[in-house]
């Protein structure tokens, strides 16, 4: 059964140094990665709103003051809702689609058939620097490239942030490490769009790239490998059975082969949610498979 989203919210879980600069914050929905060096601060993500102080005073800890910039991966509200404290004082920057859904009324169905709602944000809390493809920004020696692939993933506005010198990349919602993913249709997310966003991603970092999930554990280039095999062969073994003629219901009493069964966790996406996700995105047909 799902558990309330926001049972923890405010609670750091972990602290984890990525790099001599980079610093990610595990929550149980949605991780933060800190920035600080002699430029300032820039952040990733700012976590449900219970969660703003608790950020700031880690950023104080690690002997920063004010968040200078502040980076959204996707508009969904684990990531965003601390907007509305950091963005008194930085500069928040995202992939056009993300202003788009945070500056109109969205309704999202949850885990449980909640229907969540979300009013729009004050123009403070907005990005005011958008992107439709990609951004750099030259910060604490080094450069911070912001990329937006093409397909749709969790959202239309899917956003990648990668800190070149560093070896890392913060990846928002398109890679878990633990779970089978959420897939945000309303919006553009597709699970053959991630799959297909996860592959570019592989083909374009250093092997040894650390890399921020948007829930979960820090990984490595060998995770997210792991992550889109899995997305690629489940969406494979699904399209097989529809091709035999068979629908949702048959498809989800079947199940899928015992070495994914690990990825439903028993509190977010079941294996049977997925396979929908799945069918649904070969009914979409949006785009082609890598």
């Amino acid at each position: 059964m799902a558990k309330d989203r926001r049972a923890l919210a405010g609670k750091i879980l972990e602290v984890i140094p990525v790099t001599d600069k980079i610093t990610m914050l595990r929550f149980d929905q949605g991780n933060v990665a800190i920035f600080v060096g002699e430029n300032g601060t820039l952040m990733v993500d700012s976590q449900f709103k219970e969660s703003s102080l608790v950020i700031q005073k880690e950023i104080e800890r690690l002997g920063g003051t004010k968040v200078d910039y502040l980076i959204n991966t996707h508009w969904h509200d684990d990531h965003v809702e601390g907007n509305e404290f950091f963005g008194k004082t930085a500069t928040i920057i995202a992939h056009q689609d993300v202003r788009k859904h945070l500056s109109t009324y969205q309704e999202l169905i949850g885990l449980k058939g909640e229907i969540q709602r979300f009013p729009p944000k004050e123009e403070f809390a907005l990005p005011q620097i958008t992107f439709e493809t990609a951004l750099s920004i030259y910060f604490n020696a080094d450069e911070v490239r912001v990329i937006h692939f093409p397909y749709g993933a969790d959202t239309s506005g899917d956003s990648i942030v990668w800190f070149v010198k560093s070896k890392a990349v913060v990846t928002g919602d398109v890679f878990y490490t633990e779970t089978f993913p959420w897939v945000d249709f309303d919006r553009g997310g597709d699970a053959i769009g991630r799959a297909n966003t996860l592959h570019d991603l592989i083909e374009l970092i250093p092997a040894d790239t650390k890399i921020v999930s948007g829930h979960g554990r820090l990984a490595g280039v060998k995770e997210l490998r792991g992550f889109h095999h899995m997305i690629r062969e489940t969406l494979l073994f699904v399209r097989k059975k529809m091709q035999e003629g068979k629908e949702l219901k048959q498809i989800q009493a079947e199940g899928l082969p015992k070495e994914y069964k690990h990825w439903d966790d028993g509190v977010y996406v079941s294996e049977s949610l997925w396979i929908e996700f799945l069918i649904k995105s070969w009914k979409l047909g949006k785009t082609q498979l890598k």
